[in-house]
């Protein structure tokens, strides 16, 4: 949909499962090591998983962080 558009022309970034997958993924999940979140950190997750951080599809690394403070912007595939 046109609405998934940002500014720039990148699309949202949706990091939620789709439906047919999610019992094939929660299999996965069991195996993993648990992790204890803060709050804090939940709503940092919810924000990445539902594109408001796009065009992120997850946690900056060290890079995209000094980027973002020193050009106010982030690169995605070598274009703001």
């Amino acid at each position: 949909a046109a609405w998934r558009k940002l500014r720039y022309g990148h699309g949202l970034v949706d990091l939620f499962a789709p439906t047919e997958k999610q019992e094939e993924l929660l299999e996965v999940a069991t195996r993993l090591e648990r992790l204890r979140l803060t709050e804090e950190e939940l709503q940092w997750l919810h924000v990445l998983a539902e594109g408001w951080a796009s065009p992120l599809d997850g946690f900056m690394t060290e890079a995209q962080f000094l980027q973002s403070l020193h050009y106010e912007h982030v690169l995605v595939n070598n274009e703001f």
